[in-house]
Parts: structure tokens; C-alpha cells; sequence
């Protein structure tokens, strides 16, 4: 949905945005209430997407009618509430940026976590970085993502602190393991699926074990790996060479 009020003198165009759609509720067993049917408990709205992001879409619809009815001194608000967000694709703000001329001078995104309001550009810098990871939404259970950014700085994190550490005889390496058959795990190789998927994708064809894992901890802190520091050990199955 996209509204648009427009002030009474040209000037900047600010966008109110919040999504519209939620991630899965996964078993309905494990709420208090069913999780959309919108309880309001207390003060509090319960369900799925109550924070994200259905408080969001509240509050900027308060503001846009405050506006509406006050009117706007310069410029145009659009008041955009958009679908397709928690998939990963963004449909709905492909869409409103495809069918509008002119891309917004800002945006206010109503997005939950925290209790002022974040800048989150004041400006910009140029540059190009390129680094392996894949694209996903967290509330997505169909297809996992690798967070590029944060793996990026773990590895960065261990060749740094290898040189800075070196000279007192420290070594500092790190494990980049891929699927383990862990509990913390346990949602990714209990989808009978995703594992057809990524097994399929895995050139050793399945997933690991712990006790895979562990030996290769066992072999870094050994005598064995004295010579070994600032180093990134992959143990995916073949994961990362295949894809």
C-alpha cells in the first residue's frame, strides 16, 4: 500500500516504511495465543510480526494521519506499507522504487529494537569490497544464508590478532565449519529438504559429525600445528570449492 500527501510547497520527499508480511509462526503449539489472532494483552499486542513489524506500521500510520490532517508546510510524504519483505526478495520496495520517478530523500523505516531513532546515513563512501556469502532472509526456513559481512570479519579478526599476538608466542586460528549435526543444528538437518538440497550441493555428500570437527580443534592446539597461526581451516565437505 502507497499513500501519498503532498505539502502545500515543493521540497523534499520523505518515505514512512514498514513490511506488511512476517516470518513464518513455525508450530502453533509453542504460542500463547495463536500468533495471528492479534491478541492485545496488557498494553501488548501478541502474535507473530507484532514487533516486526506491525508496531512499525501502527505508529507510521498515526504519523501520516497527524500529517493528513495538519498538512504538510513543504515537500511530499509517502507512506509506503510493502509485502515480500521477510522472503528476501523485497517485492514490495522494488515495486514502489520501479513505479516512482523520483527516489525518496530519505526514509523512515518502523522497525523494531531500538528507543530513538538511528541514523543510518549521514553521507556516503565509496568502495568496493568482495567477499563469498549467500543471500538470505533470516525468518526464511526454505533457504539458509551465509552472513558474508560478519564471516569477512571473524577472518580478518583471526589475521590480525595472529600478527599482533605473534611476537609473544601465541598462535590465533579458526575453523569454518559447514553443517554439523549438532542440537544447535538441529532445525537445518531435521528439514529432510534443505538437506536434499545441500547435500546434493556438497561434493562429500552429506553433512558432518561433531567428532569431525573436534579433531581438527585437537590438531591446532597441538605441537603439531606449533608453525600454523592466522590461518582459516575450511572443513564444509567440499562446500565452499563447489559452489
Amino acid at each position: 500500500m502507497w499513500v501519498e500527501i503532498a505539502g502545500d510547497r515543493p521540497g523534499p520527499l520523505l518515505c514512512l516504511d514498514a513490511c506488511i508480511d512476517t516470518a513464518p509462526a513455525g508450530d502453533p503449539a509453542l504460542w500463547s495465543e495463536p500468533p495471528f489472532s492479534a491478541t492485545v494483552q496488557r498494553h501488548r499486542l501478541l502474535g507473530r510480526g507484532a514487533a516486526d513489524s506491525k508496531s512499525g506500521v501502527a505508529i507510521l500510520a498515526h504519523v501520516a494521519r497527524t500529517f493528513a490532517a495538519s498538512g504538510l508546510p513543504r515537500g511530499t510524504l509517502h507512506v509506503l506499507f510493502d509485502a515480500d519483505e521477510h522472503t528476501g526478495r523485497f517485492g514490495g520496495a522494488r515495486a514502489y522504487l520501479a513505479a516512482n520517478a523520483r527516489p525518496p530523500d530519505a526514509v523512515s523505516l518502523g522497525y523494531p529494537g531500538n528507543d530513538c531513532i538511528v541514523v543510518g546515513s549521514r553521507g556516503f563512501l565509496r568502495a568496493r569490497v568482495e567477499f563469498q556469502g549467500r543471500a538470505a532472509h533470516s525468518g526464511e526456513i526454505a533457504r539458509t544464508g551465509v552472513n558474508a559481512v560478519t564471516k569477512a570479519a571473524d577472518f580478518a579478526l583471526v589475521r590480525n590478532l595472529a600478527v599482533e599476538w605473534g611476537p609473544r608466542n601465541v598462535r590465533v586460528n579458526a575453523i569454518a565449519p559447514g553443517i554439523v549435526k549438532t542440537d544447535f543444528a538441529r532445525a537445518l538437518w531435521e528439514n529432510e529438504e534443505l538437506m536434499k538440497r545441500r547435500n546434493a550441493a556438497t561434493p562429500l555428500r552429506r553433512i558432518a559429525a561433531p567428532e569431525e570437527i573436534g579433531p581438527v580443534a585437537a590438531f591446532l592446539a597441538s605441537p603439531a600445528a606449533s608453525f600454523i597461526t592466522g590461518q582459516i581451516i575450511v572443513a564444509d565437505g567440499g562446500v565452499t570449492i563447489s559452489s
